[in-house]
């Protein structure tokens, strides 16, 4: 299997494949007045609707300046599908070096078009910031199926509403479509402290995936997270850093515009500092991050996530993953190709980058055994089913628009200053299903259900209601006390 890399380092740009230098070139000192034309081109591009031109444009010059001895040439024609091309950077960049990891590598185009376009090519960049551990000393790939978090975030008054649920119910449904299992567990709260605790109670965690508000401010990169309120909270790579210090997974998702978009730092020097919030991160010690490098449509992000899953939990590479991912927005959805729409083209395949650290990278796991003896569906499909049947509540494909109850109730167990909650209204409005959702959610409980008709008054009673404990423990001094 042949390896391409492109290392940009103090004195002298080398080329290699299978760790062999084929070509060096002499480091010029107009290279970042020419890094930085390209990313100035490509941010300004992405504000603008028809950009193709500018795109295309901008990646034949890349495709020139990268193979003026033909290096791409050859990766073309003896490398393999996906074609993974890695650009280096030491951990310890200067202002040179960081503007060259930030162009927009994506774009590389030759006279038939983008390589990342061609089915038969699926070119895809990986960046990585500090040099790659040798594969004795990385981590090992976890012997289980791929373990996920997902956390959503999408504030009071923030507009637009991110479509989180039809994420998140993509992700959840693999296995309906692909015959594919993971273990995914959802924070609900919005809260980066709430996801720590989950955490590190269901360690070691494959993927983090972040799906929220992101975008630059004064220069400086930022999360719209949420507070125990639901209120606006941002995190900028310091916040994110230090809170997420312990039990960081091989995998970081920042599914969150301008995630990974290239912007100027607080520097003094002639030569501006480039990085990103996913660039940032990489420094601060997280073995991988996959963002966006400007606005994506909710619906590319959801297709892009799916594929990405898909590959990952058959034991793909991270960067093969990204790669057919990245291709998989070039083929037209089903709903398009049923409609006979010839013109499809995706406007955000080249938004996904992934940069590495040195220990990032490869498998995240190589086996489909079970970790968590826990359903997927757990104390949702079968909340109510047990108890009379054929009465089922909504599964969480198909429940939705109650995040600001779930965010309640999680915030009054937390709490712990009531007896309970009560939830109340009218038939068929989705009393039940609310919930299932909520026990679904917490993790180290049991499901302890009293079911009765109109009618039936006596399941309600005291003695009734302590005797089904003894459905749930087998403990002799609990068994007792009931």
């Amino acid at each position: 299997m042949n390896s391409y890399r492109v290392e940009y380092g103090t004195d002298a740009l080398i080329f290699r494949q299978n760790e062999a230098i084929v070509e060096e070139r002499s480091c010029s000192g107009d290279d970042y007045d020419r890094f930085r034309q390209w990313i100035d081109t490509y941010n300004k591009a992405l504000e603008e609707l028809h950009n193709r031109k500018a795109f295309l444009e901008t990646g034949k010059e890349l495709y020139t300046w990268l193979d003026e001895k033909g290096f791409l040439k050859n990766a073309l024609e003896h490398g393999e599908t996906p074609l993974i091309i890695e650009f280096q950077i030491p951990k310890r960049s200067d202002e040179i070096q960081d503007a060259f990891i930030e162009v927009p590598w994506e774009l590389l185009a030759d006279e038939k078009g983008w390589l990342a376009q061609d089915q038969t090519i699926k070119f895809s960049p990986v960046r990585r910031i500090g040099e790659e551990k040798p594969k004795d000393e990385k981590s090992v790939p976890s012997q289980y199926r791929l373990n996920t978090l997902f956390m959503a975030a999408s504030p009071r008054n923030v507009k637009p509403e991110l479509n989180y649920e039809l994420e998140e119910s993509a992700i959840l449904h693999l296995h309906t479509k692909y015959g594919l299992e993971m273990d995914l567990f959802v924070e609900e709260s919005g809260e980066l402290e709430q996801l720590i605790r989950l955490a590190a109670n269901r360690k070691p965690v494959d993927v983090v995936h972040i799906s929220c508000h992101g975008n630059i401010k004064d220069n400086k990169p930022i999360l719209c997270l949420e507070n125990d309120t639901g209120n606006p909270k941002e995190v900028n790579p310091d916040d994110f850093s230090d809170i997420f210090s312990e039990n960081r997974p091989a995998l970081t998702f920042l599914s969150a515009c301008k995630s990974a978009e290239a912007h100027e730092t607080d520097n003094t020097s002639e030569n501006k500092q480039l990085s990103s919030f996913s660039h940032a991160l990489i420094k601060r010690g997280f073995p991988a991050l996959l963002g966006w490098s400007g606005s994506v449509y909710d619906s590319e992000a959801i297709r892009f996530a799916s594929a990405l899953y898909h590959e990952l939990t058959i034991s793909s590479t991270v960067e093969n993953a990204v790669a057919r991912a990245r291709a998989s927005l070039f083929v037209p959805p089903k709903e398009e190709r049923a409609e006979e729409k010839i013109n499809h083209e995706s406007r955000n395949w080249h938004l996904a980058r992934l940069y590495l650290g040195t220990d990032g990278g490869g498998k995240i796991n190589e086996s489909n055994k079970q970790r968590f003896d826990r359903q997927k569906d757990s104390g949702i499909k079968e909340f109510l089913g047990k108890k009379e049947k054929g009465l089922e509540v909504a599964g969480r494909n198909e429940f939705v628009g109650r995040r600001r109850e779930i965010q309640k109730i999680l915030k009054e167990f937390k709490e712990n200053s009531q007896a309970g909650v009560l939830i109340h209204g009218m038939g068929n409005q989705g009393k039940s299903s609310l919930a299932a959702r909520i026990a679904n959610r917490m993790h180290n409980h049991k499901i302890l259900l009293v079911y009765g008709k109109k009618g039936d008054e006596r399941f309600y009673s005291a003695r009734n209601v302590l005797n089904e404990f003894k459905s749930v423990t087998s403990e002799n001094e609990t068994v007792k006390l009931i």
